[in-house]
């Protein structure tokens, strides 16, 4: 579980309900209370894909760099526009 994730949650006083702690859980219950926007949830599903792909070691799946690049440039915007 993405720990800011859940520090941004429980700063704000809201709660998964019944769904599983997921990266598409705690993204799903940020958009919908509106501190995130409706690309901001697909593009942290898209990079928890490449995540996985990487931590299970499916190379094949990681090779490109340019994806790569861009994931870690979107993390990297994201974490600007939302980080404290």
């Amino acid at each position: 579980m993405p720990f800011w994730k859940q520090l941004w949650i429980e700063a704000e006083s809201l709660s998964l309900g019944n769904r599983k702690p997921t990266l598409e859980s705690y993204s799903q219950v940020l958009r919908d209370a509106g501190l995130i926007t409706k690309q901001d949830a697909k593009d942290i599903t898209a990079w928890g894909g490449v995540r996985n792909h990487a931590a299970h070691g499916e190379w094949d799946e990681v090779s490109d760099k340019k994806r790569v690049s861009l994931m870690l440039e979107g993390v990297n915007l994201f974490m600007r526009k939302y980080g404290s």
